[in-house]
């Protein structure tokens, strides 16, 4: 009878055992599957990723409805680009600084966007400043400098104005000059990068570094 009552006992922590035991196999079969599923899809050829974002701007270079289809070298904007990253996911990269890549990109509401995308004017200065080293920084730059904005429409809407960005970035007194609105307030580094990405051939270089990263990632997880 004692027998008996210490087995009915016994049977509730008998059971409690049974339901930890199978709350931890099924932890690491969950742990081992989600391994599995890693091991299951390596990181895509970097080849395969610059055309999925070829394929993106060549669908914007083509749309009929824009007033002013992509071009290479124009100004990209976030709401372009954050679609590209949902596909590169697709083949198995799921890109860690995503959001970090996506904040150095301009929106569409940005001043920067309004002025070259707004107008025709806009667009073709665009189109002759981005072909010169740090065109468009220095257009963010003089942006940010007393009375920039009214600058950089003079700029854009006057004769000469994109030859004046040409100055400024490849001639040694433009250089001299950038120095000296570089004590102006706002114009702090004046001449240098503003770490922002302004064009595909800028993304491709982000994407080409996030990738340098998370092979190495993998590699010290192996």
């Amino acid at each position: 009878m004692c027998h008996a009552r210490s087995k009915h006992r016994l049977a509730p922590y008998r059971s409690f055992s049974l339901a930890l035991l199978l709350v931890g196999a099924g932890g690491v079969l969950t742990a081992e599957l989600t391994v599995a599923a890693q091991r299951e899809r390596p990181l895509p050829r970097f080849a395969n990723v610059e055309n999925l974002v070829a394929q993106q701007f060549t669908r914007l270079s083509e749309d009929e409805d824009s007033d002013y289809p992509y071009k290479p070298g124009d100004l990209i904007l976030r709401e372009q680009v954050a679609p590209v990253f949902n596909r590169i996911k697709r083949l198995g990269w799921d890109v860690a600084d995503r959001q970090q890549i996506l904040a150095r990109i301009h929106q569409p509401s940005d001043l920067l966007a309004q002025q070259l995308l707004g107008s025709e004017k806009g667009v073709r200065f665009m189109r002759t400043i981005s072909k010169y080293p740090l065109g468009y920084d220095r257009i963010d730059r003089l942006n940010r400098l007393p009375l920039g904005k009214r600058t950089v429409h003079d700029l854009i809407h006057k004769v000469g104005g994109a030859e004046m960005i040409r100055y400024m970035t490849t001639a040694k007194g433009g250089q001299a000059l950038g120095q000296m609105l570089s004590e102006d307030s706002g114009g702090k580094d004046f001449n240098k990068p503003t770490g922002r990405i302004y064009t595909q051939e800028q993304l491709i270089e982000a994407l080409k570094d996030s990738y340098k990263a998370e092979k190495e990632r993998r590699k010290k997880r192996r």
